[in-house]
């Protein structure tokens, strides 16, 4: 079930760097993020940092100010929740856009199909967390891209980098693995049978939980 080993861009293993710190608070709000710093911390040009400093801006962890000097905002419970409401609808709207377009798109579930039975495969090894997240990760990826909608995936991927970072860090705190391939299944069945409005019900309420456990995770 795993795809091929791609290459991570320089810049955003960096920024995966910063905003781990700055989920697990080891960047405290205020605290000033320095290009050189950084970049002699990692034997890195000041290039790679810079960009992933952009990324970060654009994702609202940190904040550039008039001076060029760059400092922590934070992920507070607010703006995690905020954060979550705007992926929630981002998926929500994938599901609509699949349903206007099922005909065309109907062979778009295989794939989704596919890694729920990698999710069954892993049920029984409670070893085998950070697997159960990559496929975790991959079926709302799929979900979005199932929406044929180039612009809702795009605005989808602009929050991708923060939900690898949040779904790494919680591994640990994933549970039982049975629980989240029974609510994963129960989203593409429901697809597969073009019940839509259910579908979108328990996205709503497998994404409901995992909010949950991911406040628990970061301390939020």
């Amino acid at each position: 079930m795993r795809q091929k080993s791609i290459k991570t861009p320089l810049f955003q293993a960096v920024a995966h760097l910063l905003r781990r710190r700055i989920l697990l608070k080891e960047l405290q709000p205020g605290e000033h993020v320095n290009e050189v710093t950084v970049s002699r911390e990692l034997n890195l040009s000041r290039g790679p940092i810079r960009d992933a400093i952009k990324l970060l801006e654009k994702e609202g962890l940190v904040e550039t100010f008039a001076n060029g000097r760059t400092q922590v905002t934070g992920f507070t419970r607010d703006s995690f929740r905020d954060w979550m409401r705007i992926r929630l609808s981002l998926e929500r709207l994938a599901i609509d856009e699949f349903a206007a377009k099922r005909e065309a798109a109907a062979g778009r579930l295989d794939g989704l199909l596919e890694l729920v039975r990698g999710m069954v495969a892993l049920e029984g090894d409670p070893h085998r967390q950070d697997e159960a997240v990559e496929l975790d990760l991959r079926f709302h990826s799929q979900l979005v891209a199932m929406s044929g909608n180039r612009t809702l995936v795009l605005l989808w991927e602009s929050i991708y980098g923060p939900l690898t970072t949040i779904m790494e860090l919680i591994a640990r705190h994933y549970g039982d693995i049975s629980r989240q391939t029974d609510m994963h299944r129960d989203i593409a069945e429901r697809l597969l049978r073009r019940d839509y409005a259910g579908a979108a019900d328990s996205l709503q309420a497998h994404i409901a939980e995992g909010e949950q456990t991911m406040l628990a995770a970061l301390k939020l």
